[in-house]
């Protein structure tokens, strides 16, 4: 069990030219959350593999929520308060230190508890009910080439629930390479340095989805990545 509190980031106290308003006037967020659940790993000289379970509720005070102010800019709000509880599975296996592939599905049921009357009981904006990725890929000392799906459940984008305001699920699906063009260990086995390249395809289907305040997210892209750790 934990309790804490959130204060506004500055995105939601001043906003940002163009999509959001900011409101100098937000309260801290302030929560109790309580989770638990079993986990197991397995070694085996073929590889090792891990799945966890954890089931979490969350109750929050004065949430803020962004909210649509007009039909293309956001207004962080505080609500009365929130019930969030669901669970997440993650699992991972790696396979003869060369095939690694991992899991993970949230379930999350967010409810806002609101004294407004008509607005108790209804979904939270922005809160899916299903998310899930995945991910595999080959790798050795010097590449890894991999693939990665992610799923979004269908979401509302206010706090009626109005069917105007609902944005149905989506799946995205992008590929990545990198090449280690070198890399030095120092005594205890640990990097000391290295250099990587990497190139990531990202939303290969080019699927416009679109985010919370209704505008189209980039289609397909492709980004190059330089790295160097020392």
């Amino acid at each position: 069990a934990d309790s804490g509190r959130r204060v506004p980031l500055f995105l939601e106290l001043f906003g940002e030219q163009g999509s959001i308003i900011g409101n100098p006037d937000l309260r801290p967020e302030r929560s109790e959350t309580v989770e638990a659940g079993p986990g197991i790993t397995v070694d085996h000289e073929y590889g090792t593999g891990s799945l966890e379970v954890i089931a979490f509720r969350r109750i929050v005070r004065d949430l803020i929520l962004f909210v649509p102010n007009s039909q293309f800019t956001l207004r962080p709000e505080n609500i009365d308060a929130a019930d969030i509880r669901g669970v997440e599975v993650s699992a991972r296996l790696d396979v003869l230190d060369m095939l690694k592939g991992d899991v993970s599905y949230t379930y999350q049921s967010a409810i806002n508890q609101s004294d407004v009357q008509f607005l108790r009981g209804r979904f939270l904006p922005l809160r899916p009910l299903h998310e899930m990725t995945a991910a595999i890929s080959y790798y050795n000392d010097s590449v890894e080439i991999g693939g990665e799906a992610a799923y979004v459940g269908a979401v509302f984008r206010d706090r009626t629930n109005e069917p105007t305001a609902f944005v149905g699920p989506r799946w995205l699906f992008h590929v990545f390479a990198s090449w280690n063009v070198f890399q030095e260990q120092s005594d205890d086995g640990r990097i000391a340095e290295k250099l990587s390249v990497g190139l990531e395809l990202r939303n290969i289907l080019n699927e416009r989805v679109v985010d919370i305040a209704g505008f189209p997210l980039p289609g397909r892209a492709i980004y190059g990545v330089l790295s160097y750790q020392f």
